[in-house]
């Protein structure tokens, strides 16, 4: 009997040893894996540009006089451009490492670019010209100017039209708030009114070509609407009222809308550009700034100016279901298909928040466990969930045999 006993005893020690070692453990395991992140993204490195420093999670560094403020992804060398209108330089950064690789002059205060996939040159906008970069040699090539191209009168916004292999210029240009180049050539081959002179002054930003019917919109801050060209004529075939200082545009190709950034309203207007109506109005963060939609979740990402975050879309529901801090006045936003990260330009701070939409583990709890680690990762959390849950079912079950044995 007593032999019985001190066997029951021990068992009964070993298994609640066994349960305490594993509890631990398996806690954080199972809050780690009831508060897996969604793929809406966070920030996994920043990179301070003044410094060519990589830095884990997000940064807020020191104020920077760099000002970066545009940025593009060149599928042709999978490089990342950005414009830094402070300091006179495009920094051009391998999205592989992460780290500046070369920067290249560009006079007057550059904050606009552009990647040519006609002739695989990239256009860079800033006070004084239209410069041209070979992302070869990452060499200034040639520098574009007009009577028409004077400080006075800058090019604000470019896009290219795969239909007919033109660049579209929004300029403050009173007669033409409109150019046209001929990539080709790189020579200015018309100016586009869009209104009447001299009662309709219009000071267009942003501008964007909709795939679906090949038309040119063009954001007019001045009075809160989008103009829609015909790039056939080159004239103006509609006009939509949106919020107040439309900026950026984007299109997304999962449900054919455009979404544009209403600066002083602190709203997305989307736009069906099948009606060219406007369908719906997101309220957002301060001071929306440029956009991005990210095929590899369907989201639409938004950079808010004042309030430092960018905002993450649901276009299937018109709703912001996400927001991530980013660095000081952040800017520019562009996608990178290579690596699947967004990169966004923070003007102030002088540094680019590098987002990651991957699905990744991490709660405060764990945190503080892994010496504030900002990451958890782990290939089978839920291997180890099934494994705690079957010990505690053992300890359970044996436990109760124990009891009915008494």
């Amino acid at each position: 009997m007593v032999n019985s006993n001190v066997r029951r005893v021990i068992i009964e020690i070993l298994l609640i040893l066994m349960f305490l070692t594993i509890l631990p453990n398996l806690s954080s395991i199972i809050v780690a894996y009831v508060n897996t992140n969604t793929n809406v993204g966070y920030v996994k490195y920043t990179l301070i540009l003044y410094n060519n420093t990589l830095l884990q999670g997000n940064v807020i560094s020191p104020k920077s006089d760099l000002g970066p403020l545009g940025i593009i992804y060149d599928p042709s060398n999978g490089y990342i451009y950005v414009a830094d209108s402070g300091s006179d330089t495009v920094s051009v950064i391998n999205s592989t490492t992460n780290h500046v690789i070369a920067n290249i002059t560009i006079k007057g205060h550059p904050w606009s670019l552009l990647y040519d996939p006609s002739n695989g040159y990239i256009y860079v906008r800033s006070l004084v010209s239209l410069f041209v970069i070979n992302p070869s040699t990452n060499q200034v090539i040639m520098n574009i100017t007009n009577a028409l191209l004077s400080p006075l009168t800058v090019p604000d916004n470019m896009v290219y039209d795969p239909s007919n292999g033109y660049i579209y210029i929004t300029s403050s240009s009173i007669l033409f708030p409109v150019f046209v180049i001929n990539s080709s050539t790189n020579e200015i081959i018309h100016g586009i009114k869009l209104g009447r002179i001299p009662h309709d002054i219009v000071i267009p930003s942003g501008i964007l070509y909709d795939p679906s019917n090949g038309y040119i919109y063009v954001a007019n801050p001045r009075s809160n609407s989008v103009f829609v060209i015909n790039t056939s004529t080159n004239k103006v075939i509609a006009n939509i009222s949106v919020g107040q200082d439309p900026l950026s545009m984007v299109y997304d190709p999962s449900n054919g809308y455009i979404y544009v950034t209403d600066f002083k309203s602190n709203t997305i207007s989307v736009i069906n550009s099948s009606s060219n109506t406007v369908i719906a109005n997101i309220s957002i963060g301060q001071g929306p700034s440029d956009i991005v939609y990210d095929p590899s979740n369907g989201y639409i990402y938004v950079t808010d100016t004042k309030s430092n975050m960018v905002s993450v879309i649901n276009p299937s529901r018109n709703q912001v279901i996400a927001n991530i801090t980013v660095g000081d006045c952040p800017s520019g936003i562009v996608y990178d298909p290579s690596n699947g990260y967004i990169y966004v330009t923070n003007s102030l701070s002088g540094s680019i928040s590098i987002i990651s939409t991957k699905p990744v583990i991490s709660t405060q709890m764990t945190q503080t466990s892994m010496n504030n680690s900002t990451e958890i990762s782990t290939n089978l959390p839920i291997t180890y969930i099934i494994i705690g849950a079957v010990v505690i079912v053992v300890v359970v079950g044996l436990s109760a045999v124990l009891v009915r044995k008494r």
